[in-house]
């Protein structure tokens, strides 16, 4: 029972929250190759989460093991070359390594068609305490090669294009590596056991981090241009679940240890529950406030920030600059513009734009 919490509760979570966050972007950005390159790093993410979350619980048989395992190594096989997908969108690098990528996806598929054959998995057998885990065969060492090769060089591209951005675009590439990062070390840990080498998947649970880690991206960097638009019956939603989600492995845990006392510790649950659900409503209403709604911003310390700065400098650009930073953060606003009036022509002058699409236009008439 705790092999099913530890090893299928992060997976599934990961899975989950991938494919949320693949429709949310794609139907975004469904227009863009970027948009469509993280759809599909996200479906491959999603069954890897699903099919990972089931393998503890079919330990039982031998041929649904199997099975489970080479469905397993189908999205395994496939991370790597979508990660190069998504990377060289994403920096703007296709062109690039468009040759690097189709050789990746010939290799990937060749991969793919020996899966079920003996040739990536000869066998099933008892492995440090597992019923049944793979023996790999020689073209699952090839998959691992391709894997870490495609891996390592979407990290490359990522780092390189880091160096070379600024500001927000370089706090997104920031996020998205380090977050991959964590999240594919953590799943790569089970090739351990593949090959005999008695150390344990124990950090498997962090595999959830990639997603968490786009989700903050999105939240606090604007990845992907996406402005989430959350209702408080959605915040409601949110803590309930962040309650089930704490609670029902302490539920699993104490049917297993602690049988004789299950009413007790039901109740003990429940009380719990009650007493920390205001806390947790509070801390995602007030999280849900400063990232996407503006009725809880401080209009003193709003008004404090932009007199510090505008009296730090007399530009004008500097000045416009200073202000639409400042309310766009606060006000989670997606553009700005500043225009000045001229009674005399009847037109309205662009004196500073931010987001906003002029068709190179610097002025309007007033009537328009």
């Amino acid at each position: 029972m705790d092999r099913i919490i530890i090893y299928s509760l992060p997976p599934l979570i990961m899975g989950i929250l991938s494919g949320v966050l693949g429709y949310l972007v794609f139907h975004t950005k469904r227009k863009t190759k970027e948009g469509l390159s993280f759809l599909l790093l996200t479906i491959v993410i999603f069954f890897y989460g699903i099919f990972y979350s089931l393998f503890p619980t079919l330990q039982h048989s031998k041929t649904l093991s199997l099975l489970i395992f080479q469905l397993i190594s189908v999205p395994t096989t496939l991370i790597g070359v979508l990660l190069l997908n998504f990377a060289i969108n994403f920096t703007d690098k296709v062109e690039k390594y468009k040759n690097v990528l189709k050789i990746g996806y010939a290799l990937s598929l060749l991969v793919l068609l020996g899966i079920p054959s003996k040739l990536y998995i000869k066998d099933m057998v008892p492995k440090f305490g597992w019923n049944y885990w793979a023996e790999p065969g020689v073209l699952h060492h090839f998959s691992v090669v391709l894997l870490f090769s495609y891996t390592i060089l979407s990290f490359g591209i990522l780092i390189g294009a880091y160096k070379k951005s600024k500001s927000e675009k370089k706090s997104q590439i920031r996020i998205i590596t380090l977050g991959s990062g964590i999240g594919l070390l953590a799943g790569a840990t089970n090739f351990f056991y593949w090959y005999n080498i008695n150390i344990p998947p124990v950090i498997v649970p962090i595999i959830a981090i990639w997603p968490l880690s786009i989700w903050y991206a999105i939240v606090t960097k604007k990845l992907f241009d996406i402005k989430l638009v959350l209702r408080s019956s959605v915040v409601y939603l949110f803590s309930l679940l962040s309650v089930v989600l704490l609670f029902v492995p302490l539920k699993i845990i104490s049917v297993q240890y602690f049988s004789d006392f299950v009413s007790f510790v039901d109740i003990l649950f429940l009380f719990i529950a009650l007493s920390i659900y205001p806390q947790i409503k509070n801390f995602y209403f007030n999280f849900a406030n400063k990232y996407f709604f503006t009725s809880l911003y401080d209009s003193k310390e709003i008004i404090s920030e932009l007199s510090k700065k505008l009296t730090s400098t007399l530009e004008d650009k500097k000045i416009y600059s200073d202000l639409s930073n400042t309310i766009k953060d606060r006000l989670h606003a997606r553009a700005l513009g500043i225009l000045s009036y001229k009674e005399k022509d009847n037109r309205y002058y662009i004196e500073f734009n931010s987001g906003f699409n002029t068709n190179n236009e610097d002025s309007f008439e007033s009537n328009q």
